[in-house]
């Protein structure tokens, strides 16, 4: 009988599959495909169709359930012990990732990541085209630390990342650069695009996508800062790219900041804090993940008091008034 549907859609058929997938589902074109081609999308009991096929009249379409990924019998390969549940309820997590895990697999990771450290606990997470997936509804680079959400329902997932499409999220980084930076907001516009002569790597380039980062420094000592950053979009690699387009590059950056700083052992950026309105009950929401040991143990050594982290100090918010951390 195959895997069962968890949604039903009527589309038109008058468009490409995938394209009227998008409208239907709110997903983005590389999503629809994906659920296309993996077989979880039923036609008239059939799951083998092409992307671009055309229906040609209205038509119910099942979405299947994605099929269970049995988590790892080994032991992950990273210390459990760093990843760190900041909230969970019924229908949503937040999660404190370490430096180095892996959202979600990519090359030469495959059971090493978040996602699935998630299912070895398991934590139900909202399916996805893409198993491996499951639960994501925003992006954090493995070098980067911090805070993370996710979601254990479609429905939620979709509300999140239609918060995140109208920008209505907030978003803080904490982040150490090479540079002083000045202590009052700055706000830095580039667009955004693929490096065409290396496709790992983003730069500020015309005909690229819209980016806009606004940051603040809060100490300095000699030839670095240690600074707030809000990224006001979501774009690949943005708070890396406009930082070193503004003259700041990030300490311990293997990519586009300084690097071989001695005794720096990661890369100085940290998702310190997100804004939000919860799925469900629509109460505002304000999320902290505190700096990991090394992060705190890397500010010591450039020189920075212990009145430069990120413990609870006047003007620590991005909004004054804030009530701090849930």
């Amino acid at each position: 009988m195959g895997n069962p549907a968890e949604k039903v859609v009527t589309i038109p058929g008058r468009d490409r599959l995938d394209k009227e997938l998008c409208e239907a589902l709110r997903l983005s074109r590389e999503q629809a495909k994906r659920l296309i081609v993996s077989g979880r999308i039923r036609i008239g009991g059939v799951t083998h169709h092409h992307p671009a096929r055309r229906l040609g009249k209205p038509t119910p379409v099942e979405i299947l359930e994605a099929p269970a990924i049995r988590p790892p019998s080994s032991p992950l390969p990273f210390d459990e012990a760093a990843v760190q549940i900041v909230f969970e309820d019924e229908w949503m997590l937040a999660v404190n990732k370490p430096s180095g895990l892996p959202v979600h697999p990519g090359a030469g990771h495959v059971h090493d990541t978040l996602v699935e450290w998630l299912r070895a606990k398991n934590i139900r997470l909202a399916n996805a085209a893409d198993p491996s997936r499951a639960g994501l509804v925003h992006r954090l680079d493995k070098d980067t630390s911090g805070i993370i959400l996710l979601a254990k329902e479609i429905s939620v997932a979709e509300n999140l990342m239609r918060q995140f499409s109208a920008r209505t999220i907030e978003k803080e980084y904490r982040v150490v650069v090479q540079g002083c930076v000045p202590r009052r907001p700055i706000t830095i516009i580039g667009a955004i695009a693929r490096n065409p002569t290396d496709r790992k790597t983003f730069g500020i380039r015309r005909g690229g996508r819209d980016a806009v980062t606004v940051i603040e420094g809060i100490s300095a000592v000699r030839t670095a800062s240690y600074i707030r950053a809000m990224p006001k979009t979501g774009r690949t690699h943005q708070i890396r790219v406009h930082l070193k387009h503004a003259g700041f590059p990030i300490i311990g950056d293997p990519m586009y900041g300084v690097r071989n700083v001695p005794g720096i052992s990661r890369m100085l950026l940290h998702a310190y804090r997100i804004k939000f309105s919860h799925p469900i009950t629509s109460a505002a929401m304000n999320l902290c993940a505190p700096l990991p040991d090394e992060f705190v143990v890397s500010l010591r050594l450039l020189g920075f008091s212990p009145a430069d982290d990120d413990r609870p100090r006047p003007g620590d918010d991005i909004d004054s008034g804030d009530p701090g951390c849930v």
